[in-house]
């Protein structure tokens, strides 16, 4: 499976694909990312006095040629009590061709995290590893 930065030529290839096949894409939710008490203080240092609460990775594909994109979007504290939550979108992530398979999830699930942690500057994200 080849990862793609959101830099890459090939990045808006993959994004014009998606957009203009909706219908065929399929979608799986890899991690949500509740936010400590450090990550909100973080925040309201930086100057955000709604800072972000929690936020999910969203990964989107064609199953046809293995192409999607990773997405994270977030709530703010603001809007986790609302019904539903107000869900923002935080921006692409990575792109990822896994030659018409299934992604392989770990591996996303890894370089979206890496991903993440150069989006934002207020937290520094890391994976759990099981026992």
């Amino acid at each position: 499976m080849r990862i793609i930065s959101t830099k890459d030529a090939v990045f808006e290839k993959i994004e014009n694909a998606l957009s203009g096949r909706q219908e065929k894409t399929q979608l799986e939710a890899l991690a949500g990312i509740d936010c400590d008490e450090q990550d909100l203080a973080n925040q309201q240092e930086l100057g955000d006095e709604d800072p972000v609460a929690t936020i999910e990775l969203i990964a989107q594909w064609l199953p046809d040629t293995g192409e999607g994109i990773l997405d994270w979007f977030y709530v703010r504290v603001s809007g986790v009590d609302a019904d539903p939550p107000q869900i923002e979108h935080g921006g692409p992530l990575l792109a990822f061709n896994s030659q018409g398979k299934a992604p392989d999830l770990d591996i996303l699930i890894e370089d979206a995290v890496t991903a993440l942690n150069e989006t934002i500057e207020w937290a520094e994200f890391e994976l759990e590893e099981d026992n």
